[in-house]
């Protein structure tokens, strides 16, 4: 069986590949990693020539467009990615009678229901990139509904030991600025690559063995909090681990005196009740996740950098 995780050069496709479990050498499963030469998901003509070429029975559609403020200056290419991408992925499924996981976001919510999103509320997207995830979510689900291939498992503050995330950054800005200043007014559950990467994988062990799941699944470590509550674990973990010796003081501001180009939401938890049940465990803490993250980082070299 070949399975494809598309960007797997990103964070997510890291731990993808990283924690890829044994029973994919037991039955003899090949992982397909294209790096964006190989496979650009912005381009139609090189999504359609690789499935094509290597027809893969699983794709994990870990790729995307995630810079939430470039998306509005980059809107093509934000629709190409995470938009129209997933419509060809889906029309393939379809026609090879494949099996699909495509990763999307707490961003296609609002964030003014207060209280933890279901998988089937309303969605209200608030900038660019919400809005084209949410109309992927919908491509996706109008090619394929009713088959049971594919799953959308909707994430949220996704952080791992490479790639681009906000645990990386502030590493880097902890011991190179005096002050930092963190919102403290948007509010969401922080979530490891690898705790993500292990439900996937539970979600392909689970349907290869003729287990049903709904089309829409949600995934986050337990626990909620701000950008700056997770900028001052971060300092504290990092001090522990001596990562960092004397850590940025770090500031609360709200979203509104700080500058940026998109709107987020200001509470896009996600309620995971149901997908715990159906995965069989309980997410840890995301401050014990956290910890693992950054342990991490000092084991590749990440936190060096």
């Amino acid at each position: 069986m070949r399975i494809l995780i598309t960007g797997a050069s990103g964070q997510l496709g890291f731990s993808l590949c990283e924690n890829a479990p044994k029973f994919l050498e037991r039955n003899s499963i090949q992982l397909l990693t294209p790096i964006r030469d190989e496979l650009d998901l912005s381009s139609e003509e090189s999504c359609e020539k690789y499935l094509s070429k290597f027809k893969p029975e699983w794709v994990i559609n870990a790729g995307a467009f995630t810079a939430v403020d470039d998306a509005e200056s980059k809107q093509d290419l934000a629709y190409k990615v995470n938009t129209h991408a997933p419509k060809l992925i889906a029309k393939f499924i379809k026609d090879t009678g494949g099996k699909l996981i495509h990763i999307s976001t707490d961003y296609v919510f609002s964030g003014d229901q207060g209280k933890p999103y279901k998988p089937f509320d309303d969605k209200r997207p608030l900038g660019v990139y919400g809005k084209s995830k949410s109309i992927g979510e919908e491509n996706i689900q109008n090619i394929l509904l009713g088959t049971k291939k594919s799953i959308i498992i909707r994430t949220s503050w996704l952080m791992g030991p490479s790639g681009k995330n906000f645990a990386l950054t502030m590493l880097k800005l902890l011991k190179e600025k005096k002050i930092l200043k963190i919102v403290s007014d948007q509010i969401s559950s922080p979530t490891s690559t690898k705790s993500l990467s292990t439900v996937c994988w539970n979600v392909v062990d689970k349907i290869s063995r003729g287990e049903d799941f709904p089309s829409i699944i949600h995934w986050s470590d337990s626990g909620v909090a701000s950008w700056y509550d997770v900028a001052c674990a971060i300092a504290d973990i990092g001090k522990e681990l001596n990562i960092i010796k004397n850590p940025s003081k770090i500031l609360p501001i709200n979203s509104s005196n700080y500058h940026s180009i998109a709107k987020r939401p200001s509470y896009s938890v996600l309620d995971t009740t149901a997908t715990s049940a159906k995965v069989g465990y309980l997410p840890l803490h995301w401050k014990e996740e956290l910890k693992n993250t950054l342990r991490e980082t000092l084991s590749n070299g990440t936190c060096m950098l």
